[in-house]
C-alpha cells in the first residue's frame, strides 16, 4: 500500500505539503512534517480499489454475454 498512496497527497495533505511515506504516513513541506491521517488513506485505497474491481466485472460480464448463444 505505500507506494500505491502516494497519489493522494493533494487528498490528505494540506496545500506545500507532499506525502511521504517511511514507518507511516507523514505530509512532509518545507516547514516541517505533520501525520497524515491513516483513516483517510485506508478509505481513499479501498475506493478507488472498488471502483477498479467494479469495472473490470462490468467488462467481464460485457464479455460473457457478447458470447453466450441465444436461446
Amino acid at each position: 500500500m505505500p507506494a500505491s498512496a502516494l497519489w493522494m497527497s493533494p487528498l490528505v495533505c494540506d496545500s506545500g505539503y507532499q506525502l511521504a511515506h517511511n514507518l507511516s504516513f507523514q505530509c512532509v513541506g518545507a516547514t516541517g512534517s505533520y501525520d497524515a491521517n491513516s483513516m483517510a488513506i485506508g478509505t481513499f485505497q479501498t475506493l478507488l480499489c472498488a471502483l477498479v474491481l467494479g469495472v473490470a466485472v462490468a467488462i467481464g460480464f460485457m464479455i460473457w454475454r457478447s458470447f453466450r448463444k441465444p436461446g
